[in-house]
């Protein structure tokens, strides 16, 4: 009875899988703009976590010390916005926890994706959920744009959704080219989804060699592109040329010479071409209100003042969640704005004590990656941070899932052997 109960919760996460791109614009999409929104695949892993503990389920596979670090870093999470807390006047208690317990649900999904992981069926399983999920997005995504130019049948809330959005995350160039999104506010987490996507399918086709991790490779491939935002796009070219660089055929290839010229005259031409929009991105600097480089440039200077100009800031940060509280003194922003840099939200927020413990993490996280993967390992890893480093928000329920389902691969033959007879007994 306790096994088939366990199995029906495992479906339950799986699931939580497939509703991962599920975000805060699907709200919009249906027209329910008044409806306050919680992650639904977070807070079904919640509940999952909470029926292994009441069914003594828990259980932990190795890499002690970055489960102490990860969780030391949320325990320092909870501490710092208390700590904060008492220090700012007129602060919503509920603003004060809610980016911590949003990192507390993000590790549950963490945990339940390393956990399920550690067996070869229900790892091809999680893969299979991943990637009907990212497969149904992109459809999804391609159909609200051409729904836009051919007029395709949407809902009114969709219709009026998708001209905003277009208006809002096209490519502004001669003529606009449209950046997909899908059920995302913008393109950057929509390519973030996608590329993490990629990731993992790639990993999944170079142990499994299935046709279907081959086709979500393409299809996510094509999503991570078309998602047009300048960090995915960096990401993949930084991420597949390191792993281009580490073949062997290449290393000892005579024509090497002849790929770097080559990736040289390339870059350069793609250079030329999108000259305009780089010029755009540079007029932007001094625009705070209405360019995202701008905006996170000025993010940048402010919280690097914030710190300097005060010695508790420094060691503590000013608390989770709560730089917006002081960007909205300066009358530019609402207090619910972001950094929107990765790493300076962490050290604005959690002070040089909590940025040092997550430097330590991804470097824990580098090791173990490079132990198991090798190059490749640590181009994927390079390729995600790089991905979610300029996002509105860093925490992404699709990267606190990428993590875990990397550091579950075998390298081991031994090991990978025992899996393959398992599943021919199976």
């Amino acid at each position: 009875m306790s096994t088939v109960r366990h199995d029906k919760v495992f479906l339950l996460y799986l699931f939580a899988i497939i509703l991962i791109p599920i975000s805060y614009a699907t709200k919009f999409l249906l027209g329910m703009e008044s409806l306050t929104w919680i992650d639904p695949t977070l807070i079904i892993c919640l509940l999952v976590v909470f029926f292994l503990i009441i069914t003594n389920g828990i259980k932990f596979y190795g890499n002690t010390p970055l489960l102490l670090l990860s969780t030391s870093f949320l325990v320092v999470y909870f501490i710092l916005a208390f700590v904060n807390y008492l220090r700012l006047e007129n602060v919503v208690a509920g603003d004060v926890i809610r980016e911590p317990l949003k990192l507390l649900l993000c590790f549950c999904l963490a945990y339940l994706t390393y956990l399920y992981s550690q067996d070869s069926r229900k790892k091809d399983a999680t893969f299979l959920a991943l990637g009907i999920g990212a497969v149904v997005q992109f459809l999804f995504s391609l159909y609200l744009i051409f729904a836009y130019y051919i007029d395709l049948p949407l809902t009114s809330p969709m219709k009026e959704y998708i001209i905003d959005y277009v208006g809002r995350q096209s490519l502004w160039i001669t003529p606009p080219i449209p950046r997909l999104g899908g059920t995302f506010i913008e393109s950057p987490p929509y390519g973030l989804y996608m590329l993490t996507v990629f990731y993992c399918s790639f990993l999944q086709y170079k142990h499994k060699r299935t046709k279907f991790s081959l086709a979500v490779l393409f299809v996510t491939g094509l999503g991570s592109v078309f998602s047009l935002a300048d960090q995915i796009l960096v990401a993949m070219f930084i991420s597949g040329w390191i792993v281009f660089m580490s073949l062997e055929k290449i290393k000892r290839s005579f024509f090497l010479p002849v790929f770097m010229v080559y990736a040289v005259v390339l870059f350069v031409v793609m250079t030329i071409l999108a000259l305009p929009h780089f010029e755009n991105k540079i007029d932007e600097l001094n625009n705070i209100n209405s360019s995202s480089l701008g905006e996170r440039t000025f993010h940048l200077i402010f919280s690097l003042k914030l710190l300097v100009e005060n010695i508790t800031n420094f060691f503590v940060g000013v608390g989770p969640g709560m730089y917006g509280q002081y960007a909205y003194l300066t009358g530019n922003f609402p207090n619910t704005v972001t950094p929107q840099i990765m790493m300076v939200e962490i050290l604005v927020e959690t002070g040089i004590f909590g940025f040092l413990l997550v430097c330590l993490i991804i470097f824990l996280l580098y090791k173990k990656i490079k132990s198991l993967h090798g190059v490749t390992g640590v181009a994927i890893l390079i390729g995600v941070f790089l991905a979610d480093a300029a996002q509105a928000n860093w925490k992404w329920s699709i990267v606190f899932f990428i993590l875990p389902f990397i550091l579950s691969f075998s390298t081991n033959k031994d090991q990978i052997l025992k899996e393959q007879n398992n599943e021919g007994i199976h």
